[in-house]
């Protein structure tokens, strides 16, 4: 060994604590709140059962409605769904905690997200990722315990069709929240009324 050898220093690394996020995954709490969409589709439809699962009160505008809106309007999940048969204005959105558009139209798009803005609600534009402050992906509803998972990429063709890997993962993900049910009691017990659904949204 030389002697012009210097000792070394030992020194403490610490590994990163999270790695960057493309989005941040979180959960909006609707429960007694208004929710503003705007568009009559059958993405809209998706969207209107959706949010009123979570507990709100939504209020949709369109000049026509997919089939299947009185049904749900009627018979909610949860919450209340309230159709009115015109066009939305930008006051429609003032004092609501959410604003959903089914809008295909550039300029539509862009007046609804500016409307939005004003009123201070987070607003998605389905299927139109460019006009989106947040992002909705597959869930597994085991309500209570509900899993949420998507991407910046993750698109809806089918409201209720994933590739055959992202369904996998969804079983999967059923199969352990199903696990953590009370042993004495069977997961159609536990949930009997909470039946799980699969939605790739946007």
């Amino acid at each position: 060994m030389s002697e012009t050898n210097e000792p070394r220093t030992p020194q403490t690394t610490r590994p990163s604590r999270m790695d960057a996020l493309a989005t941040l995954p979180i959960f909006f709490k609707l429960k007694g709140q208004r929710a503003v969409l705007a568009g009559g589709t059958e993405p809209a439809l998706w969207k209107a059962e959706l949010l009123a699962a979570a507990g709100a009160h939504v209020d949709v505008y369109a000049g026509q409605f997919a089939e299947g809106f009185a049904h749900l309007a009627a018979h909610p999940p949860a919450g209340s769904i309230t159709p009115h048969t015109r066009a939305w204005t930008p006051d429609d959105v003032k004092g609501a905690a959410i604003a959903i558009g089914a809008i295909p139209d550039d300029a539509e798009a862009s007046a609804f997200v500016a409307a939005a803005n004003t009123a201070g609600a987070p607003v998605n534009v389905i299927d139109r990722p460019e006009f989106c402050a947040f992002q909705f992906g597959a869930i597994v509803n085991r309500s209570p315990l509900v899993d949420r998972w998507g991407g910046a990429c993750f698109r809806a063709g089918n409201p209720f069709a994933v590739g055959s890997a992202s369904a996998a993962r969804v079983q999967t993900l059923g199969r352990s929240s199903e696990a953590l049910a009370p042993r004495r009691q069977s997961p159609r017990r536990r949930y009997a009324g909470a039946t799980p659904f699969l939605g790739s949204v946007h």
